[in-house]
């Protein structure tokens, strides 16, 4: 059900192959309320929480509705892990050693951008406030001052929670 409804194909998300739950029912044969529990019971393995559009929104939003940025994701966002993460975690002040001085933020600060993730979650919290307040697709662009690229995603988040609650 994840691959179907999420658009997963050749090791990437691809938003063209996304279909909506009632699509993937008549696929199957399947009743769309078991469709439905099988996807919250895959999103549930795979996050690890229960779903909820809001967990939705805040995990999967950022990937998905990323276009609604005007601002490109960095090199690093881009790629993939190639080997597993070390289970220790290592203190900046080992990273910078000893000649560093007082106020350095070490080369992992200043590297950090944790509030991109949370630009695009809140951008999109912001939408679907509007979408539930009636608010039309172009004018909610309009007011979040979105290029009108940003309509066929607002269009997408408004059929995507209307979907599933």
């Amino acid at each position: 059900m994840w691959d179907l409804r999420e658009g997963w194909s050749g090791g990437t998300y691809a938003p063209k192959r996304e279909q909506k739950l009632k699509e993937i029912a008549q696929q199957l044969g399947m009743p769309i309320t078991t469709v439905c529990h099988h996807y919250q019971n895959a999103f549930e393995l795979i996050v690890g929480h229960p779903y909820s559009p809001e967990l939705w929104v805040r995990l999967m939003g950022p990937l998905k509705l990323s276009r609604l940025m005007t601002r490109d994701a960095g090199p690093v966002s881009k790629s993939r892990p190639t080997a597993t993460r070390t289970h220790r975690p290592v203190p900046e002040s080992v990273l910078m050693g000893s000649e560093a001085e007082a106020g350095d933020t070490g080369p992992v600060s200043s590297q950090a951008d944790s509030g991109f993730d949370n630009d695009v979650a809140g951008l999109v919290e912001r939408i679907l406030e509007m979408i539930q307040s009636g608010l039309a697709s172009d004018r909610i662009a309009q007011e979040l001052e979105l290029s009108t690229n940003a309509i066929e995603a607002i269009e997408y988040l408004r059929d995507r929670t209307n979907e599933i609650s």
